[in-house]
């Protein structure tokens, strides 16, 4: 063997080949978690999803391939993670699928490797036993219906595991239509009179200021909630740090997954039973609840999305920028009217 060996040392060297320096170079070559770590801290830092990017690589990329040189990567190795992935989780494989795909871009275009092997892999090649398409967005469709509406609104929090708060700023969210996120980030500086202004930085997919009128009862609900936190901050050291819906952790506002939590923790009590397909409501659901009620309210379509805070498509998106004040204000107040006659029965 020894002997072997040695011959195919000097064939190598013969050819040109110095044996001592191609183990040198396959020593230095970078890592899948060389470079992951690279493209996380140039192209990732500073985005608004980098905490869910930087888990995807960090929980299912790194301990599947993070040893690997970026040079042996196939596109095996990453059709096995992504199907493995999307046997319990679709739409978490779905989005790790895209991410591998751009750290693997990146390595190709600084030419630590010749191509990107998954460059052109699309997600309907992703197989899972048992689904046709894994990774197909499913349109979700749940809203509550009166009686769902009625059983939230009228719930009283006391005996249960929901703490006031929280069901405040559920009920702030069914009251303006906005993202759950964005309610829970409220802060006294962000309201001038009946406006609520969120700010760019605490917008959930777009990079814009949204203007929201606060009704009657969305004025109610942070009125609540500020007594609340008067009472909470009796008994707390830590003085308050403006947010309206405060979390158990003084200075820090409510998250969007413990909104979640705590409406999947209290289903039964809070009158959120299984739709016929099986679906229990989500925080977000509060949201598409209300754009439906727009339109029951003959509220103009393109109005309606101003409301909810949707980007305006095309070139009118990037043209008029009148802030639809005025309709605005006029469409909450139509959806507080029906969501009044609602909880009256």
């Amino acid at each position: 063997a020894a002997r072997k060996h040695a011959r195919e040392i000097v064939q190598q060297i013969d050819i040109g080949n110095d044996p001592l320096e191609m183990k040198r170079r396959r020593k230095a070559e970078l890592t899948v978690q060389d470079v992951a770590e690279e493209w996380l801290a140039k192209h990732a830092s500073g985005l608004k999803s980098y905490n869910t990017i930087r888990g995807l690589i960090n929980n299912d990329l790194l301990p599947a391939l993070g040893r690997k040189k970026i040079t042996d990567i196939c596109r095996r190795d990453v059709i096995e993670l992504v199907e493995q992935k999307a046997e319990t989780a679709p739409r978490s494989a779905a989005q790790l699928l895209i991410y591998a795909k751009k750290v693997l871009t990146y390595a190709a275009d600084r030419e630590y490797i010749q191509l990107n092997p998954i460059a052109d892999l699309k997600p309907g090649s992703i197989k899972v036993a048992g689904q046709r398409d894994p990774l197909k967005p499913v349109s979700r469709e749940r809203t509550l219906d009166h009686n769902e509406i009625r059983s939230f609104w009228t719930v009283d929090c006391g005996p249960l595991n929901l703490k006031k708060l929280t069901l405040l700023c559920l009920k702030l969210v069914l009251v303006t239509g906005q993202r759950p996120g964005e309610v829970a980030k409220m802060h006294a500086r962000e309201i001038s009179d009946r406006w609520w202004t969120i700010p760019s930085i605490n917008r959930g997919k777009t990079e814009t200021e949204q203007l929201v009128y606060l009704t009657d009862t969305a004025l109610t609900i942070i009125k609540e909630a500020r007594a609340e936190l008067e009472r909470l901050h009796l008994r707390r050291k830590e003085p308050w740090s403006g947010y309206i819906f405060e979390g158990s952790r003084p200075g820090a506002p409510i998250s969007s997954s413990a909104l979640a939590k705590a409406v999947a923790r209290n289903a039964a009590e809070i009158g959120n039973f299984p739709n016929k397909a099986g679906e229990l409501w989500r925080p977000h659901d509060l949201r598409r609840t209300v754009r439906t009620g727009l339109s029951a309210e003959n509220v103009r379509p393109d109005i309606a999305e101003i409301v909810l805070g949707h980007t305006i498509p095309g070139v009118r998106g990037v043209y008029d920028r009148h802030t639809y004040s005025d309709e605005r204000r006029e469409g909450l107040l139509a959806w507080e009217r029906r969501l009044t006659t609602i909880i009256a029965g």
